[in-house]
């Protein structure tokens, strides 16, 4: 029983994390963990912590109760947005005043644009 929940958890874990586009590396770093770490748990070969379990469910967004098991996965509204959100989060202020730019830009352009 017990190593079904760990093969659970291994795979919520590689799940919501592909679910970002993240890589293994991406998500170590968000959680504070060594890469290696990350591969061994998606993998099944280490068990990680509760405490481990929660700073993944806080990089992820997610409540550590979905990784466990608790709570079905809910369809994302906004991906789109919350993918755009990921990306400007990363970047230093100057490259947000660029990013925003360039943004207000496009869909300033698309607005222009005949629609299909």
């Amino acid at each position: 029983m017990t190593e079904n929940i760990y093969k659970s958890l291994s795979r919520r874990i590689r799940e919501e994390r592909n679910l970002r586009g993240w890589t293994q590396e991406e998500l170590a770093e968000r959680a504070g963990v060594h890469l290696s770490f990350i591969g061994q748990i998606e993998r099944g070969i280490r068990k990680p912590s509760l405490a481990t379990v929660q700073r993944m469910a806080e990089a992820l967004g997610v409540d550590p109760g979905r990784l466990l098991g608790h709570q079905p996965r809910r369809r994302d509204p906004y991906p789109v947005e919350h993918k755009v959100a990921d990306l400007i989060r990363d970047a230093s202020p100057a490259q947000r005043r660029h990013l925003y730019a360039a943004f207000r830009d496009m869909v300033r352009a698309l607005r222009r644009a005949p629609g299909p």
